[in-house]
């Protein structure tokens, strides 16, 4: 997450939920999938978090809510325009599997 991104925040019901609208949201703007978290300790809950441009996580957002609330079981979505310095470092260090995410974005490039 650069200095100046927004978030974008996409909470489901299910795994398979939001794997699902992680995608669509990830195909539909130019966003870093920032973190994705899957039911640990979750109760079965997943979300999904996305980086960028303003304009662009409102896209991404906006595909991943599209995808997950036909389902019914879309249970949140935020966007914050310009998260706060701590809070940033706070996300990037406590995801779970952020790790996975990093190096899969990695393969992608190389």
């Amino acid at each position: 997450m650069a200095r100046h991104d927004a978030l974008g925040i996409v909470e489901t019901a299910t795994v398979a939920t939001i794997l699902d609208a992680a995608d669509a949201g990830v195909k539909a703007a130019n966003v870093e999938l920032a973190g994705i978290r899957l039911a640990d300790g979750l109760g079965g809950k997943g979300y999904c978090l996305f980086s960028g441009v303003v304009a662009e996580v409102e896209a991404a957002v906006e595909a991943a809510v599209d995808r997950a609330a036909p389902s019914g079981e879309l249970l949140h979505d935020r966007i914050i325009p310009q998260l706060h310095e701590s809070m940033r470092q706070n996300l990037q260090s406590d995801l779970r599997f952020r790790r996975r995410v990093v190096l899969r974005a990695a393969e992608r490039v190389t």
